[in-house]
């Protein structure tokens, strides 16, 4: 069974056991005008695959914008 999909108001209330991918943060991915992260483990999956099979760090720039973002 897939891991379910989460919203969390702000990065900082994410738990650390369902952080599991190491070569990102949750500040990264969160909307960067209100701190709002969408927490889509599949996803997330497939990005840190990509991560390891590259090498190389990976920049992202828009993972997740809240409604109505300014940004």
């Amino acid at each position: 069974m897939a891991d379910p999909i989460r919203t969390f108001r702000h990065f900082r209330e994410v738990p650390r056991h369902l952080w599991r991918w190491p070569d990102f943060s949750p500040a990264e991915i969160a909307c960067r005008g209100t701190g709002r992260i969408k927490l889509h483990p599949e996803a997330l999956d497939k990005l840190q695959a990509l991560r390891d099979r590259l090498g190389k760090p990976l920049i992202v720039n828009s993972a997740y914008r809240s409604p109505g973002s300014a940004l």
